[in-house]
C-alpha cells in the first residue's frame, strides 16, 4: 500500500475509567499547521493537562515525531504515531487531549486509550493517495489570466492564494509529476512578462 493522506480533519473519542480522550486527525503540509492545530485543541480543552501528538510529513525519508506532553515516556505520543504508521498516513498530524477522570490508568491503559482515540478519528477519515507537490509563485498581467487558468487546470494545480493589484499574483502547488511540464509552459510565457518563482 502506498502512502496516503486525508481530505479533511476528523475527530475521535475514547473513554476509560472516567478519563476522556478527544482525538483529532488533520492533514498538514508544514509544522506551522501543527502548532496552529495544537493551539485550537488547547482552546477547546482548556481543562486538559495532556495534549499529546504525533505527525508524519513527506514520503520516502519521512519526517516524523511524537510528543508525550507530560505523560509517562512512550505512553501517549508513540501510540498515536504507531496508528499513523499502521495506516501509512503522511502529511497529517494526530492529536489527543486527555481530560483526567480521577483514576490512574497505568502505562498499558494510557497506551490503549491514546491509540483508540486516534484510531477512532482515523476510522472516520477519507483517505486519498498522497502526491508530492511543488510550490510555485506567479506574477503576471491581466491579459494572461485566461491562458494561465487553462495551464493551471491542465496540470491539476491547487491555487493556495491570489492577489489582484497592478498585476495578478498566484501561489499554487502542482503535483510533482506535472511540475516540470508546468514550469516549462510558464517559462514559455516569460517573454509576455510572466515572472515565476519555484520553491
Amino acid at each position: 500500500m502506498s502512502d496516503v493522506t486525508i481530505k479533511k480533519m476528523t475527530e475521535g473519542f475514547y473513554s476509560s475509567k472516567g478519563s476522556k480522550f478527544f482525538g483529532y486527525l488533520r492533514p498538514i503540509s508544514a509544522l506551522s499547521q501543527l502548532k496552529e492545530l495544537l493551539g485550537s485543541v488547547q482552546g477547546l480543552h482548556s481543562e486538559s493537562r495532556h495534549i499529546c501528538y504525533a505527525y508524519r510529513l513527506g514520503t520516502g525519508n519521512i519526517r516524523e515525531a511524537a510528543h508525550d506532553a507530560g505523560e509517562p515516556a512512550h505512553s501517549s505520543g508513540d501510540p498515536i504515531l504507531n496508528q499513523l504508521r499502521a495506516n501509512k498516513l503522511t502529511n497529517c498530524a494526530g492529536i489527543v487531549a486527555r481530560v483526567y477522570g480521577g483514576t490512574k490508568l497505568g502505562i498499558p491503559g494510557l497506551r490503549e486509550a491514546y491509540s483508540q482515540a486516534i484510531k477512532d478519528a482515523i476510522s472516520k477519515s477519507v483517505m486519498i493517495p498522497y502526491v508530492e507537490m511543488v510550490l510555485f509563485k506567479l506574477a503576471f498581467g491581466y491579459e494572461l489570466e485566461g491562458e494561465i487558468q487553462k495551464l493551471i487546470s491542465a496540470s491539476k494545480a491547487e491555487l493556495l492564494g491570489q492577489d489582484f493589484g497592478k498585476g495578478i499574483h498566484y501561489s499554487l502547488r502542482v503535483p510533482e509529476h506535472n511540475a516540470e511540464r508546468f514550469e516549462e509552459a510558464m517559462m514559455n510565457l516569460s517573454y509576455k512578462g510572466l515572472r515565476l518563482e519555484k520553491s
